[in-house]
């Protein structure tokens, strides 16, 4: 308390750190003064620093467990966002992870299984497959995260099929959507024939000119014209 008080005392440093996980680019800004509002009016008021931004990503994970401390090992779990990541990490043997977990304090503890719980989460384990495991890494075991990975990779596959099952439906949906708006395009079309035949046919003209009318009105092959004809000519007597 009195150190502080004299005028050559200074502050020690502080090393501002950003830990991102993320697959993307960063596209914050790393000065604070620029994420303050009026910031350029205010600027002798405002503390100004740059952060130092740290990409998870950035680091392999030899590299990362190398320096064999409870950080490191916050950003290896850190790296796996989705199942197909530990097919990398469950490589690790279990004994190292083991060794840094145990001497890593209690507060590190919990950061690392409120990082574990945010996975299992992410992984749609089930409440209880959740606890399980957060005990276990509690009790030193951290090698048991490996033994899950059957579990994980089972959620994985469900949630691959909903989506493929999604996607088929989806599909099916569009196909449809097409058949209908074929169906009333054909609907459409027949009525136009119908009206085509019957006004032919109140202005006199007998079959045969009908035909040669929707011959060269249609380009419709013989064929389907006879079929227009049988379809629609007895309609013409009803009117």
């Amino acid at each position: 308390m009195k150190i502080n008080r004299r005028k050559d005392f200074r502050y020690p440093p502080i090393y501002p750190i950003v830990y991102y996980e993320g697959a993307g680019e960063w596209t914050a800004f790393r000065n604070q003064k620029d994420r303050i509002l009026l910031g350029d009016l205010f600027q002798a008021y405002i503390p100004d620093f740059t952060y130092k931004l740290v990409r998870t990503r950035e680091y392999s994970n030899e590299e990362l467990l190398s320096r064999e401390d409870a950080i490191s090992l916050l950003m290896l779990l850190n790296k796996i966002q989705q199942a197909e990541d530990f097919q990398e990490i469950s490589k690790t043997p279990m004994t190292h992870l083991n060794e840094i977990l145990q001497d890593a304090s209690l507060d590190v503890v919990e950061i690392i299984l409120s990082t574990v719980r945010s996975l299992c989460r992410r992984l749609n384990l089930t409440t209880e497959e959740t606890t399980d495991l957060l005990e276990k890494i509690r009790g030193g075991n951290m090698g048991y995260l490996w033994e899950n990975m059957e579990k994980m990779d089972i959620q994985l596959e469900r949630r691959n099929t909903a989506e493929q099952r999604q996607r088929a439906e989806e599909a099916e949906q569009k196909v449809e959507e097409v058949v209908q708006k074929a169906k009333r395009a054909e609907q459409e079309n027949s009525n136009l024939y119908r009206i085509f035949i019957t006004t032919c046919r109140k202005q006199g003209m007998n079959r045969e000119e009908v035909r040669q009318q929707l011959q060269s009105e249609t380009g419709q092959e013989e064929g389907k014209i006879d079929e227009l004809l049988e379809k629609f000519w007895e309609i013409g007597d009803e009117i």
